[in-house]
């Protein structure tokens, strides 16, 4: 069953990259779901175990998308990054530095597929009221993209991948947060220098700005605007507040979640709810991108089923013989180069059911866990398909008739995550 379970994920993923009939990526995993169930594979027992992994990362994320959009009609990110470019003053660079930064932080809170969602059409219209480049601006887009899952690492709900973890090896927000908050400023740092690196010869010394509005002018709704910002607050102090009890992310999120739309909801005119704006919400979440990951699910635990996790255990045991290094390094490795194949959130599940066969020690288990998170955090930025961010910064640009290939993508891709993933499991290595 080794081989039948190898040729389903295969063809699943040659269904999702070639999109035959422009099949949509949630249908082309469903299929390959269905084939894993069609010769026994999984059971219908294995959807409950599996739903039972992933129902706080995924609840978690439709939360944030909620939150995400949102603010993006109050004008919240327009704001922010409007701000940023009046502060950038003309420099490019500093522009193109900042607006790193900000991605940085909008991951760090909204998750890494929150921060592709909003900041990616936010930075295009940004750089469509500068006279910057086209050329130019291609460097900001692979650079915005690529901060977006490079800096998800700090906390636990700043990517599913991390909530998966903290979860099945039962890592509270603030145990994770004390070691992978260094973790992420040492690879935000590198992650800066290389971007640098790579594009600084296509971008121009100085930029002009076309619209010098106020950005307060971008603000459409300035009591949803006030209210953002004060649950916002209120819902980062509760991540932590919380953190030793045994209430989930995902509850905390959708609280909040709720409490936002309920208030974009309201009429302008006697305060009325307004159901068509739910309803806009629910249209405009990037539902096939989250059908995908589920299905996805389903089609590796079909690997695991066929033997695939314990031979990786092994290996992972292996590795633990090198020391916390060589664990770290090896790990967070071999799960960067496994999800940029298979995506990461199905790659997180299998890599955490393979630790566990590890039978490490609690100390190595943990650094191989954490390790487990930097993979499948950076290791997918290698190709377009190696995360949902991915797959929701490509949606967003293709609606924008910005078409980038495969070869593109995966030249700046590996030239980017080999460096960035190195720096950050050595400061995994040295925090842990």
């Amino acid at each position: 069953m080794e081989v039948v379970a190898l040729i389903i994920f295969v063809a699943t993923m040659a269904l999702v990259v070639a999109k035959p009939f422009k099949i949509p990526i949630g249908a082309s995993a469903i299929i390959g779901a269905a084939g894993a169930f069609a010769v026994g594979l999984i059971h219908i027992s294995d959807v409950a175990t599996v739903w039972r992994l992933i129902w706080n990362a995924t609840l978690t994320l439709i939360a944030l998308v909620v939150i995400s959009l949102v603010l993006a009609d109050a004008g919240f990110f327009k704001y922010l990054a409007s701000r940023v470019a009046n502060l950038c003053g003309s420099s490019t660079l500093r522009l193109f530095v900042t607006l790193q930064l900000l991605t940085a932080l909008t991951a760090a809170i909204f998750a890494n597929d929150g921060a592709a969602l909003i900041l990616t059409p936010v930075v295009l219209d940004l750089l469509e009221v500068t006279d910057i480049s086209l050329t130019a601006q291609g460097a900001f887009v692979f650079a915005v993209g690529f901060v977006a899952d490079a800096t998800s690492l700090p906390f636990v709900i700043s990517n599913l991948t991390n909530i998966i973890t903290s979860d099945y090896f039962h890592l509270s927000f603030n145990a994770y947060a004390a070691k992978m908050v260094i973790v992420d400023l040492a690879t935000l740092a590198a992650t800066l220098i290389v971007t640098t690196v790579i594009f600084r010869g296509r971008l121009p010394r100085r930029y002009g700005l076309i619209d010098h509005s106020h950005p307060s002018t971008h603000i459409n709704d300035r009591t949803l605007f006030r209210a953002g910002n004060i649950v916002l607050v209120l819902t980062f102090l509760a991540y932590f507040g919380l953190a030793n009890t045994k209430v989930p992310v995902s509850i905390v999120t959708s609280i909040a979640a709720i409490i936002l739309l309920s208030l974009a909801s309201r009429h302008k005119e006697g305060k009325k709810f307004n159901f068509e704006y739910p309803k806009k919400v629910v249209r405009e979440a990037p539902w096939q991108i989250i059908i995908f990951s589920l299905a996805m699910y389903l089609v590796v635990f079909a690997l695991v089923h066929a033997g695939y996790a314990s031979s990786l255990g092994r290996l992972f045991s292996n590795f633990a013989t090198s020391g916390k290094l060589g664990l770290a390094l090896g790990v967070g490795g071999t799960v960067a180069i496994i999800s940029s194949i298979a995506n990461n959130l199905p790659t997180v599940l299998i890599g955490s059911i393979s630790i566990s066969s590890a039978h490490l020690s609690h100390h190595f288990t943990t650094v191989a866990a954490l390790a487990n998170v930097v993979g499948t955090d950076l290791g997918p930025k290698i190709t377009p398909i190696g995360s949902l961010a991915t797959l929701i910064w490509l949606e967003i640009l293709a609606k924008r008739s910005i078409h980038i290939t495969w070869w593109e993508y995966f030249k700046y891709g590996i030239a980017m995550t080999a460096p960035v993933i190195v720096v950050a499991l050595l400061t995994l290595s040295l925090v842990t």
